[in-house]
């Protein structure tokens, strides 16, 4: 009924500022992304004792208007893809966090990843709880800076790709998959499905 997060990447071939967040308009009109509309994200790399209680802004709004069926790209400061952002942000995105969409500062979609036990216990043990849908997706991103964390690979909302981004059962485990190579999309690209 709204936006959605659609794809996030942690890290990429360029290392770990080799982001994007990808955001996807499921519905039949054009949303405005205005100053209305926040990302946050809240590290949950540091295990229980020491989770992060207040979450950072990674990107305001900034009148971009995102049509039906499209997406919107922000990018880091490395990022190598080729499809090019449509915005960059600044803060960097651990590799296990809860990243947030608000508008006019209500939850309206949450994605929350981990890469093992660890941080899927301060996901879901810490305190002060983190904003996530269900249990955590699994990112092929492990906080190292090896070939293997260091890949092309970004987390999906399925169905992916040319079906679009529609699926949400409001559980992070069932909603994305790994998507091997990323497939970022940005305003210009076409709409899907």
């Amino acid at each position: 009924t709204s936006l959605v997060i659609s794809q996030m990447q942690s890290r990429g071939t360029a290392g770990g500022n080799d982001e994007f967040i990808e955001i996807y308009n499921g519905t039949a009109a054009s949303i405005t992304f205005d100053a209305s509309w926040t990302l946050t994200v809240r590290n949950a790399t540091g295990g229980l004792g020491a989770c992060v209680a207040t979450p950072s802004v990674l990107y305001t709004g900034a009148n971009q208007v995102i049509a039906s069926h499209k997406h919107l790209l922000l990018t880091a400061s490395a990022y190598s893809e080729s499809v090019p952002g449509d915005a960059t942000f600044g803060a960097g995105i651990p590799d296990a966090a809860s990243l947030v969409l608000l508008h006019a500062a209500a939850t309206v979609d949450a994605l929350c990843f981990s890469y093992d036990a660890t941080t899927t216990g301060t996901l879901t043990g810490c305190t002060i709880a983190y904003t996530c849908e269900g249990t955590p997706a699994t990112n092929p991103h492990d906080n190292t800076a090896s070939a293997t964390s260091n890949a092309d690979n970004s987390l999906e909302r399925k169905p992916g790709g040319a079906g679009g981004n529609g699926t949400d059962a409001n559980d992070n485990a069932t909603d994305f998959s790994t998507a091997t190579p990323a497939d970022p999309h940005n305003l210009a690209a076409a709409a899907v499905p």
